[in-house]
């Protein structure tokens, strides 16, 4: 009986241990569960919240962004939970205590990094690898191209400085010129007023005649003041002109400098023939014309021996003055002489020579130059009124509106999947966006978008001046690359420097002055490019001989709209859609896509809700949810009857 009894007290405790192991073991698997279904609830709850998305944008953009509040988006995100988790009669009993969103991010937000990925999400499928390589073709000889307008730029600004220079130079030599005649002329009078002084002193005649003589003495130095008058105008000309000497001298210094560092960096990004021409227009520039230490044209020395002058011409002004009051009061003292040494005139020279200038026909460089004066937009299609004359208001616009860093680089892409992101980013716009030749632009804020996102104007017309002068700037590299190359052009624009500028005091100014025609004639030839780009023609990246439309002897009456395409068929062709491509390709990344942006939102809030902003469009968030279960076995590790714990959900398109 004890054995039994023993082996009764022995089971039964053994069952109290099994079903208390029994139920902690369900507890946990509950518990568990109940987590692991919470996770589920909550990831499906936020996927459920993020299905509302604004259509509209996706539709039209193929972006997605939620267009909620966040107090919104919170409430609908515990109404999802709550509606999968409420049942009290689920053995699992989960029930959502709170939540919390954290990490909200716009469309805007991040320099619009969200923005940016969902765009290359969707442009990585549609755009095919040969389209990318063909692109890439066309890149990569633009980029060639830059090198050269980088060299031909700083060749621009020093051509600047050095024919502000010249006309200073000319300006001091001209008034230099006026000095020393009237140097002449002053020795001239002194030699006679001395004359005049000494017939006084020595004077023996009737008073009439002594009047007579004091008249004429004090006639001329009446005009004696008068040349002083002017050599103090004139010295005064020359300091002010030789400030501005000065500072030119110093630019063009550091220009010449620049222009031979450029250049270097160039020869290994520029065909052979184009860097051989650089070299040699770089090359014909003399060193010394810009430098104040070797004092190439005597302005220097000259502006020393104008200080000499100017002490004489107030020492002899004394003189004359007490000589002049003696005589019209009668006390001439005999021994007052006019002994002052005048300056040399050899040392008031100018290494300058104004007789050798030019015979007039400078007036083709301006007239020429007149045409480009007023933008290059006039010139380049058939009517400017044809241009649409919508404008934006861009106040309160994402580019406006946001914060952003503009030296911002977008994640993840190394430099050649960056230039293939660029490419991506393009087409998405030319897609998804209307341009110059686009057909259809009748529901649009402005017409001209793709040119809106590069220019950043608040109409069209100002952002097609913008297009335009950025083509002719493109258009102006290569045929610089190809007239330098044709020995007939260059020998024209060389003739007609000669008889422009003449034998000057500075010599490499026919240099300067054949580069500027090249520059004016290479700049007309781009203007019909550009013109026949707009008109949905291509043409040919670099030229030969045989499609050179313009003449030089007939650019002072240039006119655009006369000249035809002469693409030959063989060549690289590039049309408007091209070139855009590359000032999109060129383009600060952040700039361009926020400029993106406020198109996105000027048309939706147009077409569909006036009040829609992409700064309101939520794209990732995380969200903290704290859950709770009620005890369904009294273990003792609950707090309240009740097991609790957080689950944290995140979620971005």
């Amino acid at each position: 009986m004890n054995n039994r009894g023993n082996t009764t007290i022995f089971l039964a405790l053994m069952l109290v241990v099994m079903i208390i192991f029994v139920t902690a073991v369900i507890e946990s698997g509950r518990i568990i569960s109940s987590k692991t279904n919470s996770q589920q609830v909550s990831d499906v709850s936020l996927d459920s919240c993020f299905s509302k998305y604004a259509k509209e944008l996706f539709d039209e953009y193929g972006v997605f962004g939620l267009w909620k509040e966040e107090s919104e988006l919170s409430a609908d995100y515990k109404n999802y939970v709550n509606d999968t988790t409420g049942r009290t009669k689920d053995i699992l009993g989960v029930y959502l205590r709170s939540h919390k969103l954290e990490d909200i991010k716009k469309l805007t937000d991040d320099n619009g990094e969200n923005f940016v990925v969902q765009v290359d999400k969707l442009m990585k499928y549609k755009v095919t690898q040969d389209v990318i390589s063909e692109i890439l073709l066309k890149v990569n000889g633009l980029e060639k191209n830059d090198s050269v307008s980088r060299v031909l730029d700083e060749i621009t600004k020093y051509q600047d400085l050095v024919t502000s220079l010249d006309e200073d130079v000319s300006l001091v030599c001209e008034r230099i010129e006026l000095i020393n005649e009237d140097i002449e002329d002053i020795s001239v009078i002194i030699e006679e007023m001395n004359g005049y002084l000494n017939e006084i002193k020595n004077f023996e005649g009737s008073k009439s005649e002594l009047f007579r003589l004091k008249g004429m003495f004090e006639e001329h130095y009446q005009r004696l003041s008068v040349y002083m008058e002017e050599i103090e105008r004139c010295t005064e000309d020359v300091y002010l002109y030789e400030k501005d000497y000065e500072k030119y001298t110093s630019l063009a210094e550091e220009g010449f400098d620049n222009m031979n560092l450029v250049l270097k960096d160039a020869k290994d990004n520029c065909r052979e023939e184009i860097y051989n021409a650089l070299e040699t227009m770089v090359n014909e520039y003399d060193e010394k014309i810009v430098s104040l230490d070797k004092d190439y044209f005597n302005m220097v020395h000259c502006k020393d021996e104008l200080h000499k002058l100017r002490d004489y011409c107030n020492n002899i002004d004394t003189i004359l003055k007490e000589i002049d009051k003696g005589i019209k009061e009668d006390n001439f003292v005999p021994e007052m002489n006019i002994e002052i040494e005048l300056p040399q005139l050899d040392k008031f020279k100018i290494n300058y020579d104004l007789s050798k200038k030019g015979n007039g026909n400078s007036s083709f460089i301006e007239t020429v130059s007149r045409l480009f004066s007023d933008g290059f937009l006039a010139l380049v299609v058939d009517d400017i009124g044809d241009i649409s004359n919508k404008k934006i208001d861009s106040v309160g616009l994402p580019s406006k509106e946001c914060e952003y860093n503009t030296n911002y680089k977008y994640k993840d892409y190394d430099s050649l999947n960056e230039s293939i992101r660029k490419i991506l980013y393009s087409q998405y716009l030319f897609d998804y966006f209307t341009y110059y030749l686009s057909d259809k632009k009748d529901e649009k804020s402005i017409e001209c978008e793709v040119e809106y996102i590069i220019a950043g104007k608040d109409s069209d017309k100002k952002n097609m001046e913008y297009i335009a002068a950025e083509l002719v700037a493109l258009r102006e590299g290569f045929n610089f690359a190809y007239i330098v190359t044709d020995k007939e052009k260059m020998m024209a624009a060389e003739g007609m420097a000669a008889s422009i500028v003449g034998s000057t005091g500075i010599t490499p100014l026919i240099s300067v002055t054949k580069w500027l025609i090249i520059g004016i004639w290479v700049t007309a030839e781009s203007v019909v490019d550009v013109r026949l780009l707009l008109d949905g023609e291509e043409i040919n990246l670099v030229k030969t001989r045989s499609e050179w439309n313009t003449d030089l002897n007939n650019l002072k009456k240039f006119d655009a709209k006369k000249y035809k395409n002469k693409r030959d068929e063989e060549g690289l062709a590039m049309g408007y859609k091209d070139y855009l491509r590359i000032l999109l390709i060129a383009q600060n990344s952040v700039k361009q896509v926020y400029r993106t942006m406020d198109i996105i939102e000027l048309n939706i809030a147009e077409k569909y809700n006036e009040s829609f902003k992409l700064s309101e469009c939520i794209c990732r968030v995380s969200v903290e949810g704290k859950y709770r279960i009620k005890q369904l076995f009294n273990i003792p590790v609950s707090i309240d009857d009740m097991y609790y714990y957080t689950i944290s959900s995140e979620l971005s398109y």
